[in-house]
Formats: C-alpha cells, sequence, structure tokens
C-alpha cells in the first residue's frame, strides 16, 4: 500500500513538472504578445511572438529590457502610470498604446489587458496585447476625414460672404490651419515674369521665417519641383509624401523639418482651366494626405479660385442690393459646378429647397423631383428625428451628423453632414454637404469584426463563430436569415456548417438536416457555377423556382456569396428574406464578413487538424527534455532554467543557489534489492525532495544515476540556500518503504551561490559539484558550501 502511496505521490509530481512545461510551450505560442512585468517594469516572462516578431530579441536580451524601452515615447508616462495603477489597486485595465517593432521608428497599436498577479507574495503584471493597428488607422483617417469636410463646409461660408480677397485668403488658411489641424497653409500666386517665380500672399500656421525663403518657381527646374511649384506648373494636385527622403524637395528640406513639416501637398488654383496660383497644405505627420483626403482639398482649391475670380470681377458693384445679388449669385455657381453633393433646406418644415447635379447623381432622383422631396423621406431617422437635427443646426449647437440616406433605387448609403446656416434671398436656410463615407464605414466595421473574431477565437467554437458572422451580416443587410455553407472539394456537395441566431429559432430539426445537395437552392446552384455572388429579388416570379429545404422558412429574396481561395469555392454565406429588394450594397458586406469569417475559422480548422501533431511534438521535446524514470528536468532543460534564472537575479541585482546532491551508498540497494526497488526508490527521493520546494520558481533536476540538481532563484543570503538543503538532508534520512522494504539512506549536497561562487552556469555547477564532493569526503550525510580552495 505505501508504494502504492508513493507511486501516486510521484505521479502527481511528474504531472506538475509536465504541466509546466506545457504551460510554458502554450504561452511560447500564443497569438498577440503575453508578458509577465515585474513592478520595474523589467520583463520576466514573454511569449515568441513578443520576443522574435516585435522585439527581435534573444532571451537573455529580453531579460534585461523594460517593456518602457519597447513604447512610444508619447505613450510611456501614461503607461507607466497605468502600469503602477495595476499592481497598487490590483485592478485590471486597459490600454491602447503605439509599440515600438524591433526599437523603431515604426510602430504597431496595441490594445494591452493588464491584471496583478502574485508569486510568492510579490506582485507581477500579467498582460495580453492584440494588434489594432488596422483599426486604429481607420479610426484616425476618420478623425481625419471629418475634420476636413468641417474645415470645406466652414471655408465655402467664408467664400460665399467674402467682400475682400486678402481677407478671404487669409481667412481660409486659418480655417484650413486651425480646423483641418495642418501645421501650416500657404496660399501663393503664379507670377507670369521670365523666372516664372510664386509669390507668397497669404499664411497661416507654425512659420518661423519659412515663408521668407521659400524662393519657389513654377518652371521644371529644382526649385520648381516641389508641391507648390508642380501644382501650378502641371494643374494638378502634387503630393510630397516625405519630406525627409522625397529628392524633388531637397531645396527647402532643412527649413521645412525645422519646422516640423513631414508632408506637404500642392493644390491648384485654376478658372477655365487657367492656372493661377496654388494652395499648399503642410502636415506635421509623413504621408497625411490620402486619396479621399486629396479629393476634398482639390474641391476645396476649386471653390477658392472660383470664390476668387468672382470677386474680382464684382469689385465695382459696392451697392448694399448689388452685394446681395452678387453673393448669391456666387452660391449659386459654387452650388451647381462642384462634385460634391449639397442640398439646401428649410429648416422649418425640412423642404428640400435646392439640390445641385451631384446630389441629383447621388440619390438617383431629378433635380425636378428633389425640389418637391422633403429631407425626411431621405433621411432613415424618424422624421421627428429629423427635425430635431435641424433644429439643432439651426440655433447652431451641432453642425456635423452621421446619417443613414435612402436613394431613388431603394438602397441605404452611410453619409457624412457637415451643415450650416445660410440666408438666400432674404429666406433662413441650411445649407448641408454630403459625404458618402460607406465604404469607410465598411471598413472600419469589417476591421473591427475582424478583431472581435480573433478575440473570440480561442474559446468559441467554430459554429459559434459562423453564427456570430451571420447575425452581424443580417443586422448589416437587415435581413430575416443567414446559413454559412462549406463547399466540398468536388465543387458539388455543400453542407450546412451554421446558422444565425434568428433562423435557428424559425427552424425545426436542424441538427437532422446538416446536409443538402447545392441544387437545392437556385442561388447556392448559379454562385457555384458563375463564383459570382448572386441576387436574388423575386423567388416566387423565377422558372423552375427552387427553395430551402431545412426547415419550413421559404425564400423570398436572397444575396449568395461565395468564398474563393485558389480559384476555387470554399464556402457559402447566403442571407435572404430582407423585407425591401437586395442591392450591391448588401454584397459589399456579405463579401466582407464572409471573407473575414473564412480567415479566421479556416486557420481554427487548421490549428483543430494539427492538434495531434502538436501533441506528438509535445511528447517528443518532452521526452528530450526531462528524465524518463523520474519526470523530471534532465540537463538540457535545466541549462536553460539556469541560464533564465541568472538573466532574472542578474538584473534585480539579488541571489540564486544551485545544489548538488546524489545518494550515499546507493550502489548498495541496487545490488541488495534489485534494481526495480533502486528506481522506486530515485522516484521517491524526487517526490519528497519536490514537497520541500514550495516556491514556484524553484525546480529540480536529475542528472544522471543517483545525482540531482536544486535551482533556486531569487535566494536572499546563503544561509537561505543551507536552510532549505538542511530540509532535504533531512528529508531523505527518513526511511523509505518500498515493496515492504524499509530502506535507510542519505545524500551529500553541496552548494554553490550567484554571484560570490560564479556569474556562469558552468561555473557555478562546477562549484557545486565540489562543494558535494567535499560533504562527501568529511563523512557524507552532511552539506558543504563552496569555498574558493575546494578542488574536484
Amino acid at each position: 500500500m505505501q508504494s502504492k502511496k508513493h507511486h501516486k505521490e510521484f505521479l502527481a509530481a511528474q504531472t506538475m513538472r509536465k504541466d509546466e512545461y506545457f504551460i510554458t510551450t502554450l504561452i511560447g505560442s500564443l497569438p498577440g504578445i503575453f508578458y509577465v512585468l515585474a513592478a520595474n517594469t523589467q520583463f520576466v516572462m514573454w511569449n515568441d511572438y513578443l520576443r522574435d516578431v516585435i522585439m527581435g530579441k534573444s532571451e537573455s536580451e529580453m531579460a534585461s529590457i523594460s517593456a518602457l524601452e519597447v513604447i512610444h515615447q508619447d505613450d510611456r508616462l501614461y503607461l507607466q502610470e497605468k502600469i503602477r495603477d495595476v499592481i497598487i489597486s490590483g485592478f485590471e485595465e486597459w490600454v491602447e498604446v503605439r509599440v515600438l517593432l524591433r526599437g523603431g521608428p515604426e510602430f504597431l497599436w496595441f490594445l494591452l489587458r493588464g491584471k496583478c498577479v502574485f508569486f510568492d507574495h510579490v506582485p507581477y503584471l500579467m498582460g495580453l496585447g492584440s494588434d489594432i493597428t488596422k483599426l486604429k488607422r481607420s479610426e484616425n483617417r476618420q478623425i481625419r476625414l471629418n475634420r476636413t469636410l468641417l474645415m470645406l463646409s466652414k471655408c465655402n461660408e467664408i467664400i460665399l460672404h467674402a467682400q475682400e480677397e486678402v481677407k478671404l485668403l487669409d481667412a481660409l488658411c486659418h480655417i484650413i490651419v486651425e480646423i483641418g489641424s495642418y501645421r501650416m497653409a500657404l496660399v501663393c500666386y503664379a507670377e507670369l515674369d521670365k523666372a516664372k517665380s510664386v509669390k507668397p500672399v497669404a499664411q497661416a500656421g507654425f512659420d518661423e521665417g519659412y515663408r521668407e525663403k521659400l524662393m519657389v518657381s513654377w518652371a521644371n527646374i529644382d526649385r520648381g519641383l516641389g508641391p507648390t511649384g508642380t501644382a501650378i506648373r502641371t494643374g494638378k494636385p502634387s503630393l510630397t509624401r516625405d519630406v525627409k527622403n522625397d529628392p524633388h524637395f531637397e531645396p527647402w528640406r532643412m527649413d521645412a523639418i525645422k519646422n516640423g513639416y513631414a508632408s506637404i501637398q500642392g493644390l491648384p488654383l485654376k478658372t477655365d482651366n487657367k492656372v493661377f496660383g496654388a494652395v499648399t497644405v503642410y502636415s506635421a505627420y509623413p504621408d497625411a494626405f490620402d486619396e479621399m483626403e486629396t479629393e476634398l482639398l482639390t474641391t476645396l482649391a476649386d471653390n477658392l479660385a472660383y470664390g476668387i475670380m468672382v470677386l474680382r470681377a464684382g469689385k465695382t458693384h459696392r451697392l448694399g442690393e448689388e452685394k446681395l445679388l452678387q453673393s448669391e449669385k456666387r452660391y449659386r455657381s459654387l452650388f451647381q459646378n462642384h462634385h460634391t453633393v449639397m442640398l439646401i433646406t428649410d429648416p422649418q418644415d425640412g423642404k428640400i429647397v435646392d439640390a445641385n447635379p451631384a446630389a441629383a447623381k447621388f440619390y438617383g432622383w431629378p433635380r425636378e423631383k428633389l425640389y418637391r422631396m422633403y429631407i425626411q423621406e431621405i433621411n432613415t431617422l424618424p422624421p421627428a428625428e429629423t427635425m430635431a437635427a435641424m433644429e439643432q443646426t439651426r440655433s447652431g449647437e451641432k453642425s456635423h451628423f452621421l446619417f443613414r440616406h435612402r436613394r431613388a433605387n431603394g438602397s441605404i448609403r452611410a453619409v457624412e453632414v457637415f451643415c450650416n446656416r445660410v440666408k438666400i434671398a432674404g429666406r433662413d436656410l441650411l445649407y448641408s454637404i454630403i459625404h458618402d463615407v460607406t465604404e469607410r464605414k465598411q471598413y472600419e466595421t469589417a476591421t473591427a469584426f475582424r478583431l472581435f473574431l480573433i478575440l473570440k477565437v480561442a474559446t468559441h467554437s467554430i459554429e459559434e463563430l459562423l453564427q456570430a458572422t451571420l447575425d452581424e451580416a443580417e443586422r448589416l443587410t437587415e435581413s430575416s436569415f443567414g446559413f454559412f455553407l462549406f463547399v466540398g472539394e468536388d465543387q458539388a456537395e455543400v453542407s450546412l456548417q451554421a446558422c444565425s441566431s434568428k433562423t435557428k429559432k424559425s427552424m425545426e430539426d436542424v441538427a437532422d438536416d446538416a446536409h443538402y445537395g447545392f441544387d437545392n437552392t437556385r442561388g447556392v446552384d448559379e454562385a457555384l457555377r458563375s463564383r459570382k455572388a448572386v441576387i436574388q429579388n423575386d423567388h416566387e416570379a423565377l422558372k423552375d423556382r427552387k427553395g430551402m429545404e431545412i426547415g419550413d422558412i421559404n425564400v423570398n429574396c436572397e444575396v449568395v456569396v461565395p468564398v474563393l481561395r485558389e480559384e476555387k469555392v470554399v464556402a457559402i454565406l447566403m442571407v435572404c428574406n430582407k423585407l425591401s429588394d437586395y442591392y450591391e450594397d448588401d454584397v459589399k458586406w456579405v463579401t466582407l464578413l464572409a471573407d473575414i469569417a473564412w480567415d479566421v475559422v479556416d486557420k481554427k480548422i487548421a490549428d483543430d487538424e494539427n492538434e495531434i501533431l502538436r501533441e506528438q511534438q509535445y511528447v517528443i521535446e518532452n521526452l528530450a527534455m526531462h528524465d524518463s524514470l523520474t519526470g523530471l528536468p534532465n540537463r538540457r532543460l535545466l541549462a536553460d532554467r539556469i541560464n533564465q534564472t541568472l538573466a532574472l537575479v542578474q538584473r534585480n541585482n539579488t541571489m540564486a543557489a544551485l545544489m548538488i546532491f546524489d545518494l550515499d551508498n546507493f550502489k548498495t540497494v541496487n545490488d541488495t534489492f534489485g534494481h526495480g526497488t533502486g528506481d522506486s526508490l530515485l522516484q521517491q527521493v524526487a517526490t519528497r525532495t519536490l514537497k520541500v520546494l514550495l516556491r514556484s520558481g524553484d525546480s529540480l533536476a536529475r542528472i544522471g544515476g543517483d545525482e540531482f540538481v536544486v535551482l533556486l532563484p531569487q535566494i536572499t543570503t546563503i544561509a537561505h540556500a543551507v536552510a532549505i538543503a538542511e530540509k532535504i538532508l533531512q528529508t531523505i534520512k527518513t526511511p523509505f518503504s518500498i515493496d515492504s522494504h524499509a530502506i535507510n539512506i542519505s545524500c551529500s549536497i553541496g552548494v554553490a551561490v550567484f554571484p560570490n561562487h560564479g556569474k556562469d552556469e558552468l561555473t557555478l555547477m562546477k562549484h557545486a559539484d565540489d562543494a558535494m564532493y567535499k560533504s562527501k569526503s568529511d563523512g557524507k550525510n552532511r552539506i558543504a558550501v563552496y569555498e574558493a580552495d575546494q578542488q574536484g
């Protein structure tokens, strides 16, 4: 009975050590970043992704690095305070910070989650991090576009009411800098002299002598190749994405860097295709102008150019009535001649007073029809809420809105509206600039949903992930049902993998109908054959109509989107029974979500299929790193742990101890009772010794025969190590009961301490071994601490 008890204890100890190795392996393979920090912010533990991809450091280098060193300098103080708060309060915290990629200057945005944990009564911060770079870039892009749209609206308002050219240019530059958050704005006119020089006429923002040193030409020479000269010469927007590295920007580089300019956009001022100047916008960030922002700034420059021409043409008209007529004429031309969607509405009842050609094109109704409509017919909000929004603008409370607007074909578009008051023909009206942000909202939603699935992938099944995708697809397309199908290698067999939450509630016996032929629905059949998305809006009218044979669902209309990988259809996402018709916008939503879901789920499937291989690899590695008899770490794993421990204690300026002990007269046990009993004795010695080592960081290894090694990190004194050695000595002296035999045995222990007796693995091992032989030569069953005059 006693032998069985000790065998169970041995198995428990062996399992504990295997679990420790498994956890280490698991941490190393975690997605995203995993870390454990000491209170002084230094790394104690990390996963492979953090070490190899983000840091690009070795194990020993990681052990000497503070987490703050890899954080963007603007976020370091904030993160340091959060780490302190977590360790002091014990509360969990979430933070968004920029993590330098391999030391910078490039960085990634991470959402870090940290909580306080205790090891040996010492607090540490343990955390996980997810890459949110795409999401943050999308958010920042949206913020920039919002500013640019508001800036465009304000500039148009200034242009409508301007009376003097100089004041107009000055006001516009200030709006660009103050609302657009740019570093500087500059308006220049092209001179018609021989040198084709450029004359600065208005400026706002940060400028320490830059304007005076500009010396720009619009000729095709060195000083004409910058964004201002190029925009004037070509009549097209010109962009310097990176001031530090653009070869065409050499004449102004040093002064621009001194003033904090990182990227620059030049926009031509022209009328009747004749360029007479440029608006140049300076940003503090490299590559700050994307396609959408350039388009909006171009509209601003076009509007300004027209306003300048009208002012010049109307210099002689000074009477009040003529001023009013001139302002209204200016408004009319601005309103009619640009591709930006614009509406004029009456805040009293929402009646559309005017709509420019761009609005007619966007909404799909002729302008004559729009004049007979009310904005409540376009805005999907309840009429009372639409009227309340107009009142907010009329009262000056709010001018920026996000709406969903309905078009003539029934499709819905996400729009951003910038609205201002305007007086026309004595009437107080609302002047709105409408910007279609559907694609942007789709991208933002898709990015957020991708992050949502990634965070759920470890804890949710494939069916649950697909169901979440279908729920989102239903919500975005206003559908009633949704299905996710996998397609077989033969491109013919289709199997149902998941239904949306609403679909499951509406169906009976879903589990019994896990497979059905692809010919059972016309949309699926067509999507498989064409490898393209299919919209069916009138099933009733179809010849040879085919409907679903799952549950009692009758499909009236559907969107079926195939997911293609390597020229094969691998899956299909289907939503159906929308109350109105489906449009291409719905196809875009479903396609985005289907691709995201497949990428996440396909990886999870591959991970699941590789689980057996990983387990086999774990067994192989476990055998290679552990002693087969006792389950303890072998010499190979011990060496790794020693090196990690030495890096830790060196960084923390503490001590560590290494003990080597072997059993006295162990050969007599083998000779007397047999090798089987000797093996059982070694197992029980391992079990008893592990019970002495109570701290999580302490390690016990068997390095051969009856020789064991104990590793004690973070000790305070040599006496501390000796006290633990004494406990090991006493526990082994207690008689062992093996197969009804009482076996008495003792051990001899040698102790070496870092840094007193060595600062590397080999030196400490040799000196601990020397001390162990000293204890044997002094009579066995005792402890010896290494002394410099000992010889092995």
